[in-house]
């Protein structure tokens, strides 16, 4: 069996026009493997072949276009490379060579609810019995010596049991096992490193030798921190990774003293370290889990998977920052700025015009940098195709134009791309400054993006050029609105939340407002008007040319996006422990209705710093309107309809659904995605209910639709789907301007 073990790193640059493909081969002990034969495959023929040097090493240049495939040894694949056409790079891949199949993965058991009876074999002897074995286990590290007084266990899942021992002075644990049993294989407290297996045999006595390398890191625990120092590339374990992180600026430049916290995923533990002069910090994490790694103002920053990783592996990574020290300072001279204004600005009652804000108030630009197609990401399916950019996180709701998709990577990544909405072909990429990337919000030509951390990006929709670009806090929470002349977003200024409006083309700056706290999810743009609901419950409208405070409740308590008709806003609000769909008079803001609702509240964790993301995508229960006649609203069991003039409730169905969905309507028809993937069709008038697709995953987002195909974020991937009814819902929250109106 054989299993190969890769740690990818790609560097871009423009001086040559060929990709340089640099590789290295290692044994599993770590040594070069010399003089093997490889090649590289393109269509079957064999188009370059070369051996490896002294070093392990082998280099080849790629120049015609195509798809590589790179062998070696016993013509054992170990990866392909797609040239296209004006490509240019280097490329370095490192490979483990483990012909025998000695760190091949499988799949541990869940041990999290079982309680197992443990047996003490320390002093065990063997005996002749029928269906026992003997098994004799050898640990030895990279340089053939035994490693000594490692306690060792094998777990018996079916018979929930535990068989305990240690490797003693001379390296060996001894068991006495049933025979024809599957045991997972645990050392040194680290479970279920692999598997092994005993025979259906009578009786017998087996020996197995294993690779083992004992961690041997420098740390300190701190609570659920860990510490490591002098960590090296040269470090080995067979539980543990090298990872090495090199944080640079938008210069290239290296950014020291920078913490980088690496988070289990699948448990409280956190990795500490602080990157050095030249921007580099050094981990060995355990394997078996997943990461994310976070820096001090930006979150969620990559995904390092090493759930199926086992034995020895490093990887590095290149991560572009804005800075710690400029962040700071640029929250410090926002903070200035809005003392100096805030006499103007105070309770967001006085009139603040354009002209006197945009002398005023400064922004920074962040930059983006084009990048090319990922390697297959496209996957054609029966009902359509599917895009996996790999393993980045949440997919969020994607963005259509005309025949155009607009999708991120994944929450973890900064990069963003422009496909075919038809078939999948590649139109342009860009990878932003920061994670966290928004539901993309499409106005009059312009792409507009949020990131969580912590910008706005004004894109042209076509090309793929940056227009105009402001950092705007160290975290954002919001998603933008836009009309055909002006872009609306709200955020923290230098500690105060404010509205703010944009020119849509060039990123000037129209007005500021400030509010009591940060939105929930965007404004809404609705005629001449700007609504916005806080999170303290307070609503806002203001003028969406001057910005001026037109009306503002303060007692509403608002816990949804609103919805708004020619003559009444829908929102839902807070009643005690409940939640109640209301309609105020969208004059003077008074309740004017007050639907028989006792919502069960959809709601985030509320932890900011980690579900950032959610908060910018939550909505609550923002009601849709259907042609004035009909409300449509979820909560976190169910999907209703009422009439909207009579208050009487229409119709409920049950269903679960993300807190950030809101039902695609077209045709008489509601569609909506439960939590567990299934896809239903309910009648607007009666309910009636009928499942379209069930989907597999978790599912991320709103789903869209467009030419009779749905477009669905699930488990990181996009899936393409066709639907036998032609819907119409191009963007998270309808249009650009996210007021859920249907005529």
């Amino acid at each position: 069996m054989r299993f190969i073990f890769i740690y990818f790193f790609f560097i871009s640059f423009f001086s040559f026009g060929q990709i340089e493909v640099n590789v290295t081969i290692r044994t599993i002990k770590g040594k070069p493997l010399k003089q093997a034969k490889t090649y590289l495959s393109i269509g079957g023929d064999k188009a370059q072949q070369k051996e490896t040097d002294a070093n392990g090493k082998v280099f080849y240049e790629v120049i015609e276009p195509g798809i590589y495939t790179f062998y070696y040894a016993e013509d054992i694949k170990g990866f392909e490379i797609e040239m296209r056409k004006g490509r240019k790079g280097k490329m370095s891949k490192s490979l483990s060579y483990d012909p025998n199949g000695v760190f091949a993965v499988f799949k541990k058991a869940d041990r999290s609810n079982l309680t197992f009876k443990e047996v003490d074999q320390t002093k065990v002897k063997f005996k002749p019995a029928t269906g026992r074995c003997g098994y004799e286990l050898i640990l030895k590290n990279s340089k053939g010596f035994p490693v000594n007084n490692v306690p060792v266990a094998l777990a018996d899942i079916q018979k929930k049991t535990i068989y305990k021992s240690n490797t003693g002075s001379k390296g060996k644990a001894n068991f006495y096992l049933y025979s024809g049993r599957n045991y997972e294989l645990d050392i040194n407290g680290e479970e279920g490193l692999r598997e092994i297996k005993i025979p259906m045999v009578k009786y017998g006595v087996f020996k197995k030798v294993l690779p083992y390398e004992q961690p041997k890191i420098v740390e300190k625990i701190k609570g659920d921190s860990i510490y490591q120092y002098k960590v090296s590339a040269q470090q080995r374990a067979t539980t543990h990774s090298f990872t090495q992180v090199t944080l640079v600026d938008y210069n290239r430049n290296g950014l020291s003293n920078e913490k980088i916290c690496l988070n289990d995923e699948n448990s409280s533990t956190i990795y500490v370290a602080y990157t050095n002069e030249q921007g580099i910090a050094r981990f060995m994490i355990k394997n078996g889990t997943d990461y994310v790694m976070h820096l001090t103002y930006e979150r969620g920053v990559k995904l390092l998977s090493m759930e199926k990783t086992t034995g020895f592996k490093s990887r590095k990574m290149t991560h572009s920052y804005r800075g710690s020290l400029l962040i700071e300072k640029q929250l410090a001279e926002q903070k200035a700025e809005m003392e100096r204004l805030k006499a103007k600005l105070k309770a967001a009652e006085e009139d603040f015009a354009s002209g006197r804000a945009a002398l005023k108030v400064t922004y920074n630009e962040t930059p983006v940098k084009v990048i090319s197609a990922p390697e297959k990401y496209l996957i054609n399916t029966p009902e359509g195709f599917s895009v996996n950019f790999g393993n980045s996180g949440k997919a969020g709701t994607p963005t259509i134009v005309g025949d155009n998709l607009y999708l991120q990577e994944g929450a973890y990544s900064s990069n963003y791309y422009c496909i075919n909405a038809t078939n999948g072909e590649y139109n342009w990429g860009l990878r932003l400054g920061e994670t966290g990337i928004s539901p993309a919000v499409y106005k009059n030509g312009v792409i507009l993006i949020n990131t969580a951390s912590c910008s706005l990006y004004a894109i042209d929709a076509k090309t793929g050029k940056l227009l105009w670009s402001k950092w705007l806090a160290g975290y954002v929470y919001t998603t933008p609105s836009a009309d055909n002349e002006n872009v609306y977003v709200a955020y923290n200024h230098g500690g105060y939340p404010v509205v703010v409006s944009f020119d849509l083309r060039s990123g000037k700056l129209n007005w500021m407002r400030l509010v009591d706290e940060e939105i929930i999810a965007c404004p809404v743009v609705v005629d001449s008007e700007i609504h916005v609901a806080s999170q303290n419950g307070i609503y806002y409208v203001y003028d969406k040319k001057s910005g001026g405070l037109k009306k503002k409740r303060e007692d509403l308590n608002a816990v949804s996006t609103p919805t708004i008709s020619d003559e009444s806003i829908y929102i839902t609000v807070s009643n005690g422990s409940s939640e109640n769909l209301v309609a105020l008079d969208r004059k003077t803001l008074e309740t004017k209705q007050t639907y028989p609702t006792s919502l069960t509240s959809l709601r985030i964790s509320g932890l900011r710093n980690v579900d950032q993301t959610d908060q910018m995508n939550f909505n609550g229960s923002h009601p849709i309107i259907y042609k004035n006649k009909v409300a449509i609203l979820t909560d976190k069991y169910n999907l209703m309809a009422f009439d909207v003039i009579s208050e009487q409730l229409l119709w409920k169905q049950k269903i679960e659904v993300n807190e950030d969905q809101l039902p695609i309507v077209a045709n008489k028809k509601v569609i909506i995605m439960s939590k567990t993937g299934e896809i239903y069709s309910f009648d607007i008038q009666t309910g009636s209910k009928k499942l379209i697709k069930a989907i597999s995953g978790n599912i991320e987002g709103q789903p869209i639709a467009r030419k009779g195909f749905l477009y669905i974020a699930v488990g990181g991937v996009i899936k393409v789907i066709k639907n036998a009814v032609n819907h119409s819902w191009l963007q998270w929250n309808k249009d650009g301007g996210h007021n859920a109106i249907w005529e």
